[in-house]
């Protein structure tokens, strides 16, 4: 009876790990926060962006699956004591939002970042490739705290030479809502 018990455990513990291993090969965007998770921003996101932006402008310059990197993780890794000086036109305190942990979290999301296509459908916004001189909407990859209830995304718009924006936004999970906090960012 004691072998039985331990040939179990032995097999629940292996099955875990395959299980935990797969999930994390599976995941299309990086191999920290599962895809369901950063979909669920990123739909809420573009719900904003409906509320901000002309739809049929967005008819016409759709979100592509060119992702933004919103600053290189060997930045990050390098100034994890003050993110403040990566993030200078920011009305906000990045250091009081994102603690130790939260940064080292961050930093894995961006290095185990996926070259991908966005999987997201909704409404009118179409991800798709581009053909040449097509102006586009570019989101990156939202970048989560340890909790999961900060995120940290950038939306940047091309429209040609000397046209164009970039903005870096970060959100907070009020009330199982995502509420715009703080955002910044600059206008060709």
């Amino acid at each position: 009876m004691k072998n039985i018990n331990v040939r179990i455990k032995k097999m629940i513990l292996v099955s875990s790990f395959i299980i935990a291993v797969l999930s994390v090969k599976s995941q299309t965007y990086n191999g920290i926060v599962s895809d369901s998770t950063i979909t669920e921003f990123i739909n809420s996101y573009l719900d904003d962006c409906i509320k901000e932006i002309d739809i049929q402008y967005h008819k016409k310059h759709p979100f592509t699956i060119n992702t933004d990197e919103i600053v290189n993780y060997k930045k990050l890794s390098g100034q994890i004591g003050n993110w403040n000086s990566l993030f200078e036109d920011s009305e906000i305190n990045i250091d009081s939002l994102f603690n130790y942990e939260d940064k080292m979290f961050v930093i894995k999301q961006e290095q185990t970042r996926k070259k991908f296509t966005w999987k997201i459908e909704h409404n009118i916004f179409e991800f798709k490739n581009l053909e040449y001189g097509e102006s586009y909407f570019r989101i990156s990859m939202p970048l989560f705290s340890k909790s999961k209830d900060i995120v940290i995304i950038k939306r940047s718009f091309e429209c040609g030479d000397d046209c164009g924006d970039s903005w870096i936004l970060i959100y907070k999970k009020k009330n199982n809502t995502w509420e715009l906090i703080s955002g910044w960012g600059y206008i060709i």
